[in-house]
């Protein structure tokens, strides 16, 4: 839910309750998340966010059942320089998120950052911009004592090549 306005011009409440069942190669999870927070329009193209959550998740890694229960406190700041919302034809977005987490897993303290950024560009390859290149991208890291102290429905899953058995 949005309610925007609120409070003050340019600010909204954002609030999100989520029921998630993930059926996944690397773990099956039923995850529980409540999360409220607060986005504010900085200028034209920036703006910016702050918020908490609570998560509860019932995990199964490769027949390995835990519990995590999760609190954060994500921040980001966010710039779209692009000329249009949905068919961007030039210029670019850009977003930085950061969120701490602390809590329990598998019965023990856990603590943890993840910081994660995306990017796109756009640009026109024609006056009319009938014709765009777009390229996006994303990094992102756990900050941790280990990936042990990670549950891992918050760890972090990328695709990726493996060279042909020999």
């Amino acid at each position: 839910m949005r309610k925007p306005q609120f409070l003050q011009p340019g600010q909204d409440l954002v609030t999100e309750l989520a029921f998630t069942r993930t059926r996944d190669e690397a773990f099956d999870a039923e995850t529980v998340d409540a999360f409220a927070g607060l986005e504010r329009r900085i200028s034209k193209n920036w703006k910016g966010g702050v918020g908490g959550l609570v998560e509860w998740s019932r995990i199964d890694d490769d027949g390995d059942e835990a519990t995590s229960i999760l609190l954060g406190a994500p921040v980001f700041a966010d710039y779209d320089g692009s000329n249009d919302l949905l068919n961007p034809t030039k210029v670019g977005r850009f977003r930085v998120d950061a969120t701490p987490f602390i809590g329990t897993f598998e019965g023990s303290d856990t603590e943890f950052l993840v910081l994660d950024t995306t990017g796109s560009y756009y640009q026109p390859l024609d006056d009319d911009h009938d014709y765009v290149v777009a390229a996006r991208g994303r990094a992102a890291t756990i900050l941790s004592p280990g990936l042990e102290v990670v549950p891992p429905n918050r760890r972090l899953y990328a695709g990726g090549w493996a060279a042909p058995p020999r």
